[in-house]
């Protein structure tokens, strides 16, 4: 049925069908856009052109009949702008399959960049001002190396490393790849990782048959003999590990509470294996009661139960995953899920000196009556080394007055040049204050180490 506004339009504004399909050229290709194709027969039967509709109202997937409308208008020669059906302002992810990587060479080459979103993460690992690559990195590679040789996952394959030595550091470049060349003699187990023509770490590895009846057997009374509380959280231990040099960010701050004594704590999992095992290394390093700077150079023995680990995580209810890390030190090993690491050697090194900026400056015979005159910069650095001379302070406090009236500008401000005499020498602590009884400063920008403050 149809209502009878229907019918008026149709008297009032008929359609002139027959004089516009007139206009209709031969050969050519005629788009039907509406719900229903009603004009496919009667086109056929009339014109000699090609006829194509985007619609079948009594069709079960019009999807389907659109995208083979679409393709029959590419195949007659037309350009259709296909990337216009999909709104690209937003990202759809899809779940990806993949087989596990098989090789047959023991030998590859890893090439790393911080620009690269799967190494972005190493950029976090900075040692006295330098961004090195992890220790427990290395090891990663080696690692993915042997589950590629057996044609396994990572996750799945569990692990051993025996008598690992770390023979000098690698630092990773802002711009550019770090190559590394990484061997594994497939019958003997033994590896080693080349950089730059020379080898960086060296080791043994295997994949152990029964991976508990490697790790060290501790008994329950060892366990309650490291019970300690965890009064140290994030923010103490990294800004006592900045102390000694450590400048640790993102992911490599994965140690979320520790005892005083370094022995207990605990590590958040973000599902990066490199991370987590130096966090574990990184509360070995926090239990030595001495401020230096130690870098690793030597494990013993690391035995990765990833399976087991795995089972840890999944057996967490919260919504961050921690797991507790113990430091066993009568046994010289760290536990922490289903890693095991026993005899970590490390290596005090001397930190790097800071490079400022270098002071260059004059003996000059300056008489005291010669009624010379010197410029405002020369008589500042004057005054102010002849009273350091002779009053041995290490705090030095300067408050410039600026009174009403006066018309001053930002080259006749002694607090700034004041400020550049005393940061030159070494062991002073200036403090420097600027009253004003005016508003005129307040379009000035002026150091961050001198305070101003208005005074009515």
């Amino acid at each position: 049925m149809s209502c009878a506004e229907y019918f008026t339009n149709n008297l009032l504004g008929p359609v002139f069908f027959k004089e516009t399909a007139r206009l209709i050229p031969k050969n050519a290709v005629i788009l039907e856009i509406a719900p229903n194709d009603i004009l496919q027969s009667i086109m056929k039967e009339l014109f000699d052109t090609t006829n194509i509709t985007l619609l079948q109202c009594n069709h079960e997937d019009n999807v389907k009949v659109f995208l083979q409308g679409l393709g029959k208008i590419y195949n007659n020669g037309l350009q259709p702008h296909l990337a216009n059906l999909w709104n690209h302002s937003e990202d759809w992810y899809v779940t990806s399959f993949k087989t596990p990587k098989k090789i047959t060479s023991g030998e590859r080459v890893v090439s790393i960049s911080l620009k690269d979103e799967v190494f972005e993460y190493i950029s976090g690992h900075v040692i006295d001002g330098r961004n090195l690559l992890p220790a427990t990195g290395y090891l990663l590679f080696i690692w993915d190396t042997i589950s590629m040789l057996k044609g396994q996952w990572l996750n799945e394959t569990p692990i051993v490393f025996e008598n690992v030595k770390f023979l000098r550091a690698t630092h990773i470049p802002k711009q550019g790849n770090l190559d590394l060349t990484l061997i594994v003699q497939k019958g003997l187990g033994n590896f080693e990782i080349i950089e730059g023509g020379n080898a960086v770490v060296i080791g043994r590895v295997r994949i152990p048959s029964d991976p508990a009846k490697e790790r060290v057997q501790l008994l329950q009374e060892d366990c309650e003999e490291e019970d300690e509380e965890e009064v140290m959280k994030t923010k103490d231990i990294y800004k006592e590990l900045k102390l000694r040099g450590y400048q640790y960010a993102n992911l490599f701050r994965g140690l979320k509470s520790s005892s005083t004594t370094g022995k207990r704590g605990h590590i958040a999992w973000t599902n990066n294996w490199v991370t987590f095992m130096d966090n574990m290394l990184q509360i070995k390093i926090l239990g030595i009661d001495m401020r230096n700077l130690y870098v690793p150079t030597e494990i013993r023995k690391l035995v990765i139960d990833s399976k087991l680990h795995t089972q840890y995580i999944r057996n967490i209810t919260a919504e961050e995953k921690q797991l507790p890390v113990c430091v066993y030190k009568n046994f010289d090993t760290i536990v922490s899920g289903g890693i095991e690491i026993c005899g970590v050697k490390a290596t005090s090194i001397f930190r790097r000196k800071p490079t400022g900026s270098p002071v260059l400056e004059e003996y000059r015979f300056v008489a005291h009556r010669d009624r010379a005159e010197v410029s405002l910069q020369e008589g500042i650095i004057l005054s102010t080394h002849l009273a350091l001379e002779y009053h041995q302070v290490t705090k030095v406090n300067i408050i410039e007055l600026i009174e009403h009236g006066d018309e001053i500008t930002t080259e006749e401000l002694a607090s700034p040049l004041f400020l550049e005499v005393l940061d030159n020498l070494p062991l002073i602590k200036p403090n420097l204050s600027l009253i004003t009884r005016t508003d005129c400063l307040n379009s000035i920008t002026l150091p961050p180490k001198i305070t101003i403050s208005q005074s009515m």
